[in-house]
């Protein structure tokens, strides 16, 4: 009994090691987010002065409640969202508006509802591939999502797990170098979008694509992230950007997540108090100087480009 107890004391030792601050490294550096800041024409300040580094291969999820500007950082990675403020690049190039290098997949799996599985792939492949290498293409992921015999069918006979898994097997057949999800699996119900989980840790393993998620969900997040980066709102802004030293695949009733979870959510409850009372516009808080303010260097301006799978 004493040795048990020791046992479970250890590990619970541990475990602050498993959730630890995310290193600074350049070398490999896939996308760089420098001082980015937006605001909306009705004046709600949606980010401010967010800075970020992720690098080639890695898995990122963005994690914070709504309104915390997760998904409009999503967006302006995408090229859909140009930012008030900062700037955005990948691969060391500027970031002025959708490209083929970026793959947005949305909460929805957005397939044509006249076209078949099959066909949704190919007519997403085959204007950069033509039709006899898209029609390869789209069998082969089809495959990796495990859709083998479901070619043939249309969405509206598909489970909500199923079309989404269509979704992700056209995003990955279209080789995108930075694949953007904005939570993909947040209509699902619990027990397919933990299969989703873990389709999407297995690919990712096989891919080792990189990949920027956006999730509300604690435990979603420490089950596929690399790295979790914890967002607050009002403006949005970066609280924590964590390592999670757990190896893939990751199993979501593992005692370990729980604990690194409820961690995480009291991180998010001070991250909301103190945003409750922090001061606006770079303000002395009576503890130092406020938070510097996001620099006025603009993207160049013009109108967003329709959202649309595959921008």
């Amino acid at each position: 009994m004493l040795r048990r107890l020791w046992a479970l004391a250890s590990q619970r030792l541990k475990r602050p090691h498993l959730l630890v601050p995310s290193r600074t490294r350049h070398a490999d550096t896939k996308i760089a987010v420098r001082r980015v800041a937006h605001s909306y024409e009705e004046g709600v300040e949606a980010l401010k002065n967010v800075t970020l580094d992720i690098h080639h291969g890695e898995f990122v999820c963005l994690l914070g409640p709504s309104g915390c500007g997760k998904t409009t950082l999503l967006y302006a990675l995408a090229g859909q969202v140009a930012p008030s403020g900062g700037h955005i690049s990948i691969d060391g190039e500027e970031v002025k508006g959708p490209s083929p290098d970026r793959y947005l997949m949305f909460q929805e799996p957005a397939l044509f509802p006249w076209m078949t599985v099959k066909q949704n792939l190919v007519f997403a492949l085959k204007a950069r591939h033509g039709k006899r290498k898209a029609e390869e293409l789209a069998t082969r992921y089809l495959h990796r999502v495990q859709l083998d015999g479901f070619e043939r069918l249309l969405p509206h006979q598909l489970s909500a797990g199923m079309r989404m898994r269509v979704s992700l097997a056209r995003a990955l057949a279209m080789d995108p170098a930075v694949l953007l999800m904005d939570e993909p699996f947040g209509a699902l119900d619990a027990q397919t979008r933990a299969h989703m989980h873990q389709l999407l840790q297995r690919v990712w393993m096989e891919t080792k694509k990189t990949v920027v998620f956006v999730t509300h969900d604690v435990r979603e997040a420490l089950v596929l992230g690399d790295r979790v980066v914890v967002m607050a709102a009002r403006p949005g802004r970066v609280l924590k950007d964590l390592e999670v030293r757990l190896e893939h695949p990751r199993d979501p009733d593992d005692e370990r997540l729980v604990e690194l979870s409820r961690h995480i959510r009291q991180m998010l409850e001070r991250g909301a108090q103190s945003g409750a009372n922090r001061p606006r516009d770079g303000a002395d808080d009576g503890h130092g100087k406020g938070e510097e303010r996001a620099p006025e260097a603009r993207v160049p301006p013009g109108a967003a480009h329709p959202v649309g799978a595959g921008v």
